[in-house]
């Protein structure tokens, strides 16, 4: 019984102790379970998630060579953890690793391991999904062509000897796995593309995606297998994307109009703007001398005719948009001259249809009469009155006792200019003299002729668009206040004629 018992004891204990042996191991907060491998059992000791956060890594988002370089050249994001040495042994982005050696401090206690990183998958290797046309991206540049006015063939040749260069904005996509890819050579990619004529009038983008995959082995030398890929981008798909218009009539217009400046309206120190403003209302047109057409010339040369090599004839002209119903406006107390001038065909121009290209402009350094005392220079305008004979005492107590308003001139709604001389009668004790020494005013108001309507002229014979002249006479005074109204924002300019 003695020695049944010696022997149970002995087993129980092995037993026991077995028991509390893997209860102790289970529970050890230093040991790795193997579920999660970057935890250690040194809350010292260099891990692999130290090292990504330290560099800024995360899988999925940049290929094993990306990630190494990172590592190579950069610096510790985490103040804890310094690196005295980094050596990159291996990386291939096919397989999704690399290999480093490193060698620092965390902590303040010193470290030195080989770790070898897995998981990281080549982000570029994958198929476009989508096309990103914001902000001009994969639009096509097409000044080269109308410039020139090429056919697609020559424009297609051009583009294709400097691509860059043809788009508004660089060519971009997006994979299926959310990363972005831009026309150029990378060291994860190449996004190349060249352009063909489609049909008659478009022409169509070709992109060549190369993925690039970098391998080396550890004591070997780097190496990049590229993979192009020319079946992503099917016709299905990105079609309407890739597949763009050539120029047309609306895109040559607009092209001419931005080669043109405000300096294409000229400015006449001499001249007031009314009257091109006078002229163009009634005409439905602009004067032959209004514009300079230096800007615009080369183009209405260029396609006039089309040749061999030529993709367009077009008759280019320019001019004011529907200049009888807002066209074109003048101020002549700021000497100012407003025009929307236009790129068009004559067609178009005298239709006032299908205008496209227009642009607003205005210039000053007209002739101007900007306040009373301008007036009053009589430089331009001037009002006389003088008496047809002697006046007697009864004579100026009867003009000074006189009390009127009239109005000398106004326009009437068909543009005409109506003169109403109060000083027409023979009983008048004076003569009005407007602008001349003809007695009758209605000799330079109203009367410039009728290419200009309702237009007058000044003393100089200068053609200028007064729209209203009140005379004002009150009883008491002895002189007659003239109110001239100009063509523009002003109000009407006061002058007193004297006896």
């Amino acid at each position: 019984m003695k020695n049944i018992t010696k022997l149970i004891l002995p087993a129980v204990l092995i037993f026991a102790l077995s028991l509390t042996g893997c209860q102790q191991a289970s529970t050890n907060p230093g040991e790795n379970s193997g579920t999660n491998p970057a935890v250690p059992s040194n809350p010292n000791e260099l891990v692999e998630s130290d090292v990504l956060t330290a560099f800024g890594l995360t899988k999925g988002t940049q290929s094993a060579f990306e990630a190494a370089e990172k590592i190579t050249s950069g610096s510790s994001a985490v103040p804890t953890i310094a690196f005295t040495k980094k050596n990159v042994t291996d990386y291939d982005d096919q397989a999704g690793t690399f290999t480093v050696k490193v060698k620092g401090t965390k902590s303040g206690r010193p470290f030195e391991k080989e770790l070898t990183f897995s998981g990281f998958s080549n982000p570029y290797a994958a198929n476009p999904q989508s096309m990103d046309t914001t902000g001009g991206k994969g639009e096509l540049k097409l000044d080269e062509g109308i410039e020139h006015n090429h056919s697609i063939e020559k424009y297609t040749g051009k583009a294709n000897l400097n691509i860059a260069n043809f788009f508004q904005a660089p060519l971009t996509f997006s994979l299926v796995n959310g990363t972005s890819i831009t026309r150029g050579d990378f060291p994860g990619y190449k996004l190349n593309a060249t352009l063909v004529q489609e049909g008659n009038d478009k022409v169509k983008i070709v992109p060549e995606y190369t993925v690039k995959n970098h391998k080396k082995i550890a004591g070997g030398t780097p190496t990049v297998t590229e993979e192009t890929k020319y079946s992503v981008f099917p016709s299905a798909k990105f079609a309407d994307n890739l597949t763009k218009p050539y120029f047309t009539e609306k895109d040559v217009f607009a092209y001419v109009l931005s080669k043109t400046n405000d300096s294409v309206i000229k400015v006449y120190p001499n001249e007031f703007a009314s009257s091109f403003y006078a002229f163009a209302k009634i005409a439905e047109t602009a004067p032959g001398n209004l514009f300079d057409t230096s800007a615009i010339d080369p183009y209405t040369a260029l396609y006039q005719t089309k040749d061999a090599d030529e993709y367009m004839q077009l008759d280019i002209t320019c001019g004011i948009h529907d200049p009888k119903n807002g066209g074109i406006d003048a101020d002549d107390y700021k000497g100012e001259l407003t025009v929307r001038f236009c790129i068009a065909t004559h067609e178009q121009l005298a239709n006032k249809e299908l205008i496209t290209a227009v642009k607003l402009i205005t210039r000053s350094g007209y002739a101007s009469i900007p306040d009373n005392a301008a007036l009053a220079k009589k430089d331009h305008l001037f009002f006389n009155l003088i008496p047809k004979a002697p006046l007697s005492p009864t004579d100026k107590t009867k003009w000074k006792n006189r009390n009127f308003s009239r109005s000398l001139l106004r326009i009437n709604e068909s543009g005409a200019a109506i003169i109403d001389n109060p000083f027409s009668g023979s009983d008048s004790l004076f003569y009005l003299f407007v602008n001349s020494s003809d007695p009758n005013p209605a000799a330079y108001l109203g009367t410039a002729g009728a290419a200009y309507g309702g237009a007058s002229k000044t003393k100089n014979n200068k053609v200028i668009f007064i729209e209203h002249i009140q005379l004002e006479k009150k009883s008491g005074n002895e002189s007659l206040e003239v109110q001239v109204t100009l063509k523009g924002s002003g109000s009407a300019l006061k002058v007193t004629a004297e006896p």
